[in-house]
């Protein structure tokens, strides 16, 4: 078996239907690395999908839309912070769920030694390829989208899924 990685960095971005699919991956990794630091870049706008998530150890929280929209030196520095955020975690591995240049990016500026994302012609954008290490992806007869996601799990080892969907809604949790 190969090493246990201490810490994950799971990076699916958005939208809602989308971190929802990407769950059945957080529950698997929680099974097979039950001590592992697992973190998850999110945009804030789907983030309270996953904050508070019990298979889940931190939230990092992105907002790419206000970056884009107000270029100046606030943008700069909080896009620093970020990158010193991931680049102190010290990951040892990310796994790019969304196949985007963005996606790819993020996860490539984590620092992470192990890469994994779409292999050429799964990707969403070709040019995400070129920011990760490990390439994987379905096998013929998987062709469901959580099928699609969990097979990038394989090159850590894991070949049996979990494909669970529990989520906390924000309106059930109570401050007590």
């Amino acid at each position: 078996m190969a090493e246990v990685p201490k810490k994950i960095l799971i990076v699916k971005l958005g939208a809602i239907g989308d971190v929802v699919h990407a769950l059945p991956v957080l529950k698997t990794l929680r099974v097979h690395f039950p001590d592992s630091h697992i973190s998850w870049v999110i945009e804030k706008k789907h983030s309270s999908l996953i904050e508070n998530h019990p298979d889940l150890d931190d939230c990092i929280v992105i907002d790419t839309k206000k970056w884009r929209k107000n270029l100046n030196g606030k943008t700069f520095s909080e896009l620093r912070e970020f990158i010193r955020r991931l680049r102190n975690e010290e990951f040892d591995i990310a796994i790019d769920l969304q196949g985007l240049i963005k996606s790819g990016v993020i996860s490539w500026l984590s620092g992470a030694k192990k890469i994994i994302g779409f292999k050429a012609g799964q990707c969403r954008e070709f040019l995400n390829i070129l920011f990760t290490n490990v390439k994987a992806g379905p096998r013929e007869n998987e062709k469901h989208i959580i099928d699609i996601l969990l097979s990038l799990l394989r090159p850590l080892g894991i070949s049996h899924f979990h494909r669970d969907f529990f989520f906390i809604y924000p309106g059930m949790i109570k401050n007590i």
